[in-house]
């Protein structure tokens, strides 16, 4: 092969190449910010009472008093996530300060305490609390518990808590009027709430 004829054949390699570069894959290493999601802004209550939370977790408080309504629950946002422990911190803490003065309440004692927080199997999420939660009595009991319940039966994966009193098991009252010992669950505190309200299990025909 003679020496200028090699030559072509180099050049030719090399334009070769020079155009798959330009047509490969771009391999620029410098970094790139992605976007980040929009945060979820939840809008509660209504009219001049309406107030803007920011949080991936939720709580329920005692909505604001409409003429002529029994007392209802709302859901407020809180950075929580789906922990059972820190949606229980996030609960007893009670309303925001703002979220107060727009007539949001807890019927939870101030100085009520978990003294533990396990989820067990089967869905179960078992809570202790200090002696605080025997304070509160009458009509407001059952409101109280169903702020805890449904606060909790809304991550995915609890379907029912035990509520305890440092240690022992208490026989809770319903909205029905009834006692439930053992667990509680969303089933047992139906019309609380108006856009959440669980539907009851079907009854298998006969």
């Amino acid at each position: 092969m003679s020496r200028a004829h090699r030559s072509r054949r180099l050049v030719a390699a090399f334009a070769a190449l020079t155009v798959t570069g330009a047509c490969g894959i771009n391999t620029d290493t410098t970094p790139v910010d992605l976007e980040q999601p929009d945060a979820v802004v939840t809008t509660i209550g209504q009219g001049a009472n309406a107030v803007e939370a920011i949080g991936s977790g939720r709580i329920y408080l005692i909505a604001p008093a409409l003429p002529g309504r029994a007392d209802r629950l709302e859901a407020v946002p809180r950075e929580t996530g789906d922990a059972p422990s820190a949606i229980v911190e996030a609960l007893l803490a009670g309303p925001s300060e703002e979220e107060f003065g727009n007539g949001f309440r807890s019927l939870l004692p101030p100085a009520l305490r978990a003294n533990d927080v396990a989820l067990r199997a089967g869905g179960l999420l078992a809570i202790d609390l200090s002696a605080q939660m025997l304070d509160v009595e009458g009509d407001d009991l059952p409101l109280a518990l169903a702020q805890i319940v449904h606060s909790l039966t809304a991550v995915r994966g609890i379907s029912g808590v035990l509520v305890t009193v440092d240690g022992r098991a208490t026989p809770w009252p319903v909205p029905s009027g009834e006692l439930v010992d053992g667990a509680l669950t969303a089933y047992d505190f139906p019309g609380l709430i108006d856009s959440a309200q669980p539907a009851y299990p079907s009854t298998p025909s006969p």
